[in-house]
């Protein structure tokens, strides 16, 4: 299953704080991360899917959506 940084961290029931804290960062890091995940190097992408423990590539790291792109049909 594929889901957003977003969806992995409400699934795992971890707070934008708590994943903060564990990654070393602050908060709004995580905002920031969360709505452009395309942003992020492939070093944080990894550091985040072990703190989510999850596989790296179960992480969509995109913030199109099927509704961006049908707008944009």
């Amino acid at each position: 299953m594929k889901l957003s940084i977003y969806q992995w961290r409400r699934a795992k029931n971890i707070s934008q704080r708590k994943l903060a804290s564990l990654l070393g960062v602050h908060e709004n890091t995580i905002r920031s991360w969360e709505r452009h995940p395309e942003r992020l190097t492939v070093e944080k992408a990894e550091r985040i899917a072990e703190a989510l423990d999850v596989p790296l590539n179960s992480i969509i790291f995109s913030s199109v959506t099927l509704q961006n792109v049908e707008e944009t049909i």
